[in-house]
């Protein structure tokens, strides 16, 4: 069996979150104490999300991502943007283990309590922000409503469930 690029250069791509800088890090904490304004603290993201656009065209990604620097996690987006959710979460029944052998408590995950809907855009205005910081192919990052599901109700969705246009990013 023959490799059509045995030779660089190499097709590269990523899929989910990149490593947040820790100054992001800290300015997400610091908002949420209110110890800096939405303004400020959207405009230390988009500067972060700028240097890593930056670092995706320099490797030569095509299709350029934000990271998923806007948002808190790959899932708690949804929870933050959608209603039908518990306000308190579950509390997990498991630890996880770092590789150094540390064990940390999962923070649990709100419970289903009713019908799930968008309040607003799932990934709207991060890909508004992405369009504005590069001319390369871009790409929005939302998992499929049916992985969000599994993981917040803890069992597949059957197949004869419809996912209602509505809900769907964008």
């Amino acid at each position: 069996m023959g490799y059509e690029n045995a030779r660089p250069p190499f097709r590269a791509e990523h899929v989910g979150s990149l490593p947040r800088p820790e100054r992001l890090l800290k300015a997400r904490q610091d908002h949420a104490a209110g110890k800096i304004s939405e303004q400020d603290f959207k405009h230390m993201e988009v500067d972060c999300i700028r240097e890593i656009v930056a670092l995706q065209e320099r490797v030569g990604i095509g299709a350029v991502t934000d990271g998923e620097y806007p948002k808190t996690s790959w899932r708690e987006f949804l929870f933050e943007k959608c209603d039908g959710f518990d306000s308190e979460p579950t509390v997990p029944d498991f630890k996880f283990r770092l590789y150094d052998g540390t064990l940390f408590d999962y923070p649990g995950e709100p419970r289903v309590i009713g019908h799930v809907r968008r309040r607003e855009p799932l990934t709207a205005e991060d890909f508004s922000v992405l369009k504005g910081l590069t001319r390369r192919q871009r790409r929005p990052i939302c998992p499929h409503p049916r992985l969000l599901m599994s993981t917040v109700t803890g069992c597949s969705m059957a197949p004869s469930i419809r996912i209602e246009r509505s809900f769907l990013p964008i």
